[in-house]
């Protein structure tokens, strides 16, 4: 998609910093981080919707960000992390199946809060 930052990214037409790439996934360093460490991976292919996305696509992403986070841990020394899923109509500028991996180190203010029912 020709206004895709994603895609752009996937395609070297927009600067990043490349933790992990493959013929269909890519992994980044988000430019503008909630905190240290936090981490894009998304297929290279356009896709918008989770619910169509390849089984193998899905898996790959899901075990790189595992296997980024696990090396980011042993370096940065976080606490936990956030995984977020970002597909479809959401509040990114682009629509593109991104998984967002968000280090938490104690003391951080509350990135995510999930009310209970």
């Amino acid at each position: 998609m020709d206004n895709c930052i994603y895609c752009k990214i996937a395609n070297k037409e927009v600067p990043s910093y490349i933790l992990y790439e493959d013929n269909d996934i890519i992994a980044v360093l988000d430019i503008y981080p909630p905190s240290k460490g936090t981490f894009l991976v998304f297929p290279k292919l356009h896709i918008e919707d989770y619910t169509i996305l390849n089984d193998v696509i899905n898996q790959k992403m899901f075990t790189i960000a595992k296997y980024i986070s696990f090396v980011l841990k042993n370096k940065l020394k976080f606490d936990g992390i956030n995984i977020l899923l970002y597909s479809g109509e959401t509040q990114q500028p682009t629509k593109h199946n991104v998984i967002n991996v968000i280090p938490r180190y104690k003391g951080d203010l509350s990135l995510i809060h999930i009310s209970e029912p």
